[in-house]
């Protein structure tokens, strides 16, 4: 055998291996990547904050107004860490955001930090709004 060939199947062989893995194993620089392969839940809930304005309505903020960033991760994060830690982290946290909101969107009259309930196959073929809607702080913006 040629050293060449002796080098692809030593390479076929190593990514061919996670496939004899138990399910949910993964190793560095090997992986199953179970993060895509694992069955996600249907319901979903999600940690956000939403502005509402003088008529009720609620509306979406960017990860901008949310978390001082532009990377939407940091800003479930931020209001996720809030929310976990209780009520009063929550209406500081809502406090933070008005200053911003105040200057940006002057249409928003109050925040609200909520967990939204999402059916997520409805809401993503559907734009069904979310289930249920649990308030942790709320905070007005003028």
């Amino acid at each position: 055998m040629s050293w060449s060939r002796g080098v692809l199947l030593a390479v076929v062989a190593v990514l061919l291996v996670p496939l004899a893995w138990p399910w949910g194993v993964d190793s560095f620089p090997l992986s199953s990547y179970p993060m895509f392969a694992r069955p996600r839940p249907q319901i979903v809930s999600i940690p956000t904050v939403v502005g509402v304005r003088e008529t009720g309505e609620r509306v979406t903020l960017s990860p901008e107004l949310i978390g001082d960033t532009r990377w939407t991760n940091l800003a479930v994060r931020l209001v996720r860490d809030s929310v976990a830690a209780g009520a009063k982290a929550s209406s500081r946290l809502c406090e933070r955001i008005a200053a911003r909101v105040a200057d940006e969107r002057e249409d928003v009259v109050a925040l609200e930090v909520v967990t939204e309930t999402f059916d997520s196959v409805a809401h993503l073929t559907e734009a069904a709004p979310p289930t249920a809607v649990r308030v942790h702080a709320r905070c007005e913006t003028r």
